[in-house]
């Protein structure tokens, strides 16, 4: 018996709140990167091999957003 598969997926992050960051405010921003950057640098460095070449790329991220 085959079960069908919903049209949405559940990311299963309900105990994380999605937050509204609102463009241009320096509050936001700081929190968002406060909240992110370590992620971001993980990700970064275990895609890259070579953490010194992730932080640059984490910070050329932050300085465009």
């Amino acid at each position: 018996m085959l079960n069908e598969i919903p049209d949405s997926v559940d990311s299963g992050d309900e105990l994380e709140p999605k937050a509204k960051y609102a463009p241009g405010n320096e509050a936001d921003f700081e929190c968002l990167y406060q909240t992110s950057y370590g992620k971001i640098l993980g990700t970064l460095t275990a895609m890259l091999g070579d953490r010194a070449a992730a932080e640059d790329c984490a910070q050329d991220a932050f300085e465009r957003a």
